[in-house]
Order: structure tokens, then sequence, then C-alpha cells
């Protein structure tokens, strides 16, 4: 009985803590530079996953890094967050059929 009040408990804490900014929060009051900077979380969090996989992967650095080039240049030529992602595999699955 004390596991499932915790489970709900934690669950309507949860969705309290996501439902209370969604409906306070305007996004037209923020100035524009905290706007610009919201818009700019997804990549910021792309670059935190990619990094360390990049420097680590398993067939060779420069192919990881390869990646996460890539990615930088979608990124910076204006391509959404999924554009990035499948860009970016798209782009490393198609070398590695050609170099391994």
């Amino acid at each position: 009985m004390n596991m499932l009040l915790l489970i709900i408990g934690m669950g309507v804490i949860t969705y309290v803590t996501r439902v209370v900014p969604f409906f306070s929060l305007n996004i037209n009051r923020l100035p524009v530079s905290v706007q610009q900077a919201l818009q700019l979380i997804p990549y910021a969090a792309l670059g935190a996953l990619l990094l360390p996989g990049a420097l680590r992967s398993p067939p060779d650095p420069w192919f990881g890094l390869l990646g996460l080039g890539i990615a930088l240049l979608i990124a910076f030529t204006g391509g959404r967050f999924t554009a990035v992602i499948c860009g970016t595999i798209g782009f490393l699955s198609f070398a590695a059929y050609f170099i391994y």
C-alpha cells in the first residue's frame, strides 16, 4: 500500500510541475532575448548528448567526429532537431557502407 501511495504521489508531483508552467507562462510575454535563448535549448542538449559518444565511437574516433561535424553543419544551416538526427544517421550509415 505504501508503494502504491508513493507512485501516485510521484505522479501527481510530476503532473503538477509540468502543467502549472504550461498554463501560467505565456511565451509572448517573455523578452525576445529569452525567447531566442529558449529556442537554443534543443541544440545545447544535442551537443551534450553527441560529444561524449562522438569521442568514444567504436570503429574510429574520426568517424564519430565526422558525425559531430555533420550534425553541427545541419544544425547551423537551420535544420530542425529531427533533421539533425536523421541527417547525421543517414550520412554516417552511407559513409560506413563505403568505408567499412
